[in-house]
């Protein structure tokens, strides 16, 4: 998931948060007209719930703004990495070509016809990611429906399907918008993130971090994918971000390898 999308999911989650917050500030104001009874100090209670998701909307737009601060930042730095190399022939993996903690490990171009064909081949590794997971939703939602709700199986099969619909949907959009819409065919691989054309995909910022690097070699295509990982309250998740290697840059993704 690209920094611009995450960006704007912690938005989405401080507005939620702020809006649960008034909701709660009023009912806890009402309740408090009641008081000394129960219902008085029951009203304390809820509008201290209530400043707590404040709080925790506060968090998240600082969170929001601190990402999307970080990516506008990465992306002038690469930027200017990119453009002393260019103007004095330095090597993009020298560290000291920058006084930022940001490195530039490989700048890559492709033409039209190695872009084309490497979409192709992320779209249908996306879809059918995509739709095992839907299946599974549908499989084990139906069967909990059934079972903990007594619905029928046309009921649990349909509302099931239903937000499999909108599992699938979401994830396949939000992770194709993380490569970005054609602009010139560039990728920018950086010592914390990847950045496809303008998008940058953070894999270690604090709340991010790397698991490992692959090269996946096939017959017409060499995609290099980045697996990072990050922490939920069910344990840790992870993701992954490829990128195509070009033709004459197999021995350099190699060595890229190592270098992370």
């Amino acid at each position: 998931m690209d920094q611009q999308t995450r960006t704007a999911g912690t938005y989405v989650v401080a507005i939620l948060l702020f809006m649960i917050a008034f909701i709660f500030f009023c009912f806890g104001i009402g309740l408090l007209f009641a008081f000394p009874d129960l219902l008085g100090l029951l009203g304390v209670v809820v509008l201290g719930l209530s400043g707590v998701f404040i709080y925790s909307g506060v968090r998240n737009l600082n969170d929001a703004k601190l990402m999307d601060r970080d990516a506008t930042l990465q992306i002038r730095k690469a930027t200017a990495v990119l453009e002393v190399s260019a103007n004095e022939g330095k090597n993009l993996a020298n560290p000291n070509q920058s006084p930022s903690d940001i490195t530039v490990m490989a700048y890559w171009q492709y033409s039209n016809e190695e872009w084309t064909r490497f979409m192709k081949w992320e779209r249908s590794r996306r879809k059918t990611s995509s739709t095992v997971e839907a299946v599974l939703i549908i499989i084990f939602g139906s069967l909990v429906l059934r079972n903990l709700r007594d619905a029928s199986w046309t009921e649990a099969i349909a509302i099931s399907g239903a937000f499999a619909v909108i599992y699938w949907t979401g994830k396949y959009y939000i992770s194709m918008n993380s490569i970005g819409k054609r602009k010139s065919n560039e990728v920018i691989l950086t010592s914390r993130s990847v950045i496809i054309n303008g998008k940058v995909n953070s894999f270690s910022d604090g709340l991010y971090w790397l698991n490992k690097v692959e090269l996946i070699e096939e017959k017409d295509i060499s995609v290099l994918q980045f697996e990072y990982g990050w922490n939920t309250r069910k344990g840790p998740s992870s993701e992954e971000i490829r990128v195509p290697v070009p033709n004459n840059k197999i021995d350099e993704a190699r060595e890229l390898i190592r270098q992370y």
